[in-house]
């Protein structure tokens, strides 16, 4: 009698565990050193106002760099793609612990933050495209899904923790330290989970793709854009949805004159990342890739109108007022990278998978570069409230290119072939640099 075997199922729950542990030290190191909030808001304190304002462009010009290269790289690397992403962790771990050890004083802090955000993008730029591909090879599509959701989950509860309980012990009252601290402290979480990607093991697969030049992989792009009408909504969305994942740097600069705000930024973007995570897979399962970007819109819309509303009647300093915006934020922003990568998901080519992440990235981070340039000069005019009108008008675009999104009903059809969604992916914005 014939016996059939099927020893893949039983050995991803070892598979699962070690993605879970690096995943989890990753998403606390990123918090804990959140790009997005701590060295914008040193620089503002420090009277760097356009560094303040430069630090996000300059890493979305290193992303750029890092999704033009990417293809190479994963091409060079092969199956080794879990070596690629602990010696990304590891390197951008270096990077905080420069911007950490430095002293925070004029030329040297705006040379050291832009030149370690452009590097930093570089290296998610590439992590960014690795990370879900490797991830790809190694779980069936159920226990991706679970994968992002629980390591965003745990990760964030461990750098609240983190947050709440040891970093001011170590500070002793002095927000300077308290600063730096957080930021060292990061650098430990993300080098632990280079450790931990050792111990991933290789891919069994990779994606079926020639290596090219980066002109191959722009003209690809390109192709596939001509020939395909979804990738034409899908990057009208992509776009339109850039200053939704750019909210927790606006609000971040929007409070940057109050004193003592830092520690509740950090653990509200820790919070908001648990309570997102099931609350996007629940959308996910209801709604598909349209409810996610909805949704995601709608909240942008909400913070942008509760900071108006609060600015007018100077209510804008209280805790309660930019502590609700800066949570909706931070879970607005959660949802666009997994509804992006979604998309491509359902409706691309398993061949084209690399290149489509890799050159739709690169446009978005064009667009990131020169509208994080423009937000940021914004959100420091705190005498006006016409910044809070600007963003609030580009939330409602996002909402209405959202509803170009795949339907849930063609979610479902397609599950049992194609990918599911990462939650969370490490190159979706400056979280440490």
């Amino acid at each position: 009698m014939p016996v059939t075997l099927v020893p893949a199922p039983a050995a991803q729950p070892r598979v699962f565990g070690r993605l879970l542990s690096q995943g989890t030290f990753y998403t606390a190191g990123m918090q804990l050193s959140n790009g997005t909030v701590i060295l914008p808001l040193i620089c503002a304190h420090q009277g760097l106002t356009w560094v303040a304002a430069l630090l996000f462009p300059a890493f979305s010009f290193g992303d750029i760099v890092g999704n033009s290269v990417s293809p190479l790289v994963l091409q060079r690397v092969g199956q080794m793609r879990h070596r690629l992403l602990a010696v990304i962790a590891a390197s951008v771990a270096a990077l905080t612990l420069c911007d950490a050890l430095i002293p925070w004083r004029g030329a040297t802090t705006a040379v050291v933050f832009l030149l370690t955000c452009v590097l930093a993008g570089v290296l998610l730029g590439i992590a960014g495209v690795a990370y879900p591909d490797m991830v790809s090879s190694k779980l069936s599509g159920a226990r991706r899904g679970e994968l992002f959701l629980y390591q965003s989950a745990i990760g964030s509860v461990l750098a609240t923790v983190v947050t709440l309980f040891v970093v001011p012990l170590l500070a002793h009252g002095n927000e300077m330290a308290y600063r730096r601290d957080l930021l060292w402290l990061g650098a430990v979480g993300l080098a632990g989970s280079a450790v931990a990607a050792l111990f991933v093991g290789q891919s069994r697969s990779t994606s079926t793709t020639t290596r090219m030049s980066m002109r191959d992989t722009y003209r690809e792009g390109f192709a596939v854009a001509r020939s395909q009408p979804w990738f034409g909504r899908y990057m009208v969305a992509c776009l339109l949805f850039g200053p939704v994942t750019l909210g927790t740097t606006f609000y971040a600069l929007r409070t940057a004159h109050h004193s003592r705000s830092l520690h509740v930024l950090v653990i509200l973007s820790s919070i908001g990342l648990v309570f997102g995570s099931p609350l996007w897979r629940k959308v996910y399962r209801l709604f598909g890739v349209r409810g996610m970007m909805l949704g995601s819109a709608l909240l942008s819309v909400a913070a942008a109108t509760l900071t108006l509303t609060a600015e007018v009647c100077g209510q804008w300093t209280h805790i309660w007022a930019y502590g609700t915006v800066f949570l909706m934020a931070t879970v607005a922003a959660q949802a666009v990278f997994a509804a992006a990568i979604s998309w491509i998901s359902v409706v691309a080519d398993e061949s084209h998978r690399g290149t489509l992440i890799a050159f739709s990235s690169t446009l978005v981070a064009v667009e990131t570069m020169a509208l994080a340039a423009v937000l940021g000069n914004l959100a420091q005019n705190h005498s006006t409230i016409w910044p809070d009108v600007v963003v609030l008008i580009l939330a409602i675009g996002a909402a209405l290119a959202s509803l170009g999104a795949p339907p849930s009903e063609t979610r479902r059809a397609v599950t049992p072939v194609r990918r599911s969604f990462p939650a969370v992916s490490p190159a979706v914005s400056l979280q440490a640099a």
